[in-house]
């Protein structure tokens, strides 16, 4: 039987949310709902955002996690913010392209990230 604590439950539910925040992004990219905002400002600074938690993840590690989930979470927000940054240099016909790739990238990770948490607990 596997014990797991509290801290073990919260990073897997964690994980849980960004897969199916990755799922949603897939969703909305296949099914061509979204567009390119008439800002590109505002998603370059998510992008810009994104990046940013993602090297402050690899240079500010949790205590209690092991270094391939740092790397997975660090690399996974390094991604998708430069996805996002780049978004609006996209053609608008492969506009959905970008959206779909930071979904996949987040499904992967919620995969691993759970997997890795389920391993250590």
């Amino acid at each position: 039987m596997m014990k797991m604590n509290v801290a073990s439950l919260f990073r897997l539910f964690t994980e849980f949310i960004v897969l199916l925040l990755g799922g949603l992004l897939i969703l909305l990219g296949v099914s061509g709902r979204v567009s390119i905002s008439a800002r590109p400002g505002t998603l370059m600074g998510l992008g810009l955002l994104f990046a940013y938690l993602g090297v402050r993840a690899w240079t500010k590690p949790e205590p209690d996690a092991s270094r391939l989930q740092l790397n997975l979470r660090a690399a996974s927000l390094l991604f998708v913010g430069a996805l996002m940054f780049v978004t609006p240099y996209v053609s608008p016909q492969h506009s959905s392209l970008p959206l779909i790739l930071a979904g996949t990238m987040l499904a992967i990770r919620g995969l691993l990230g759970s997997l890795l948490s389920l391993r250590r607990a």
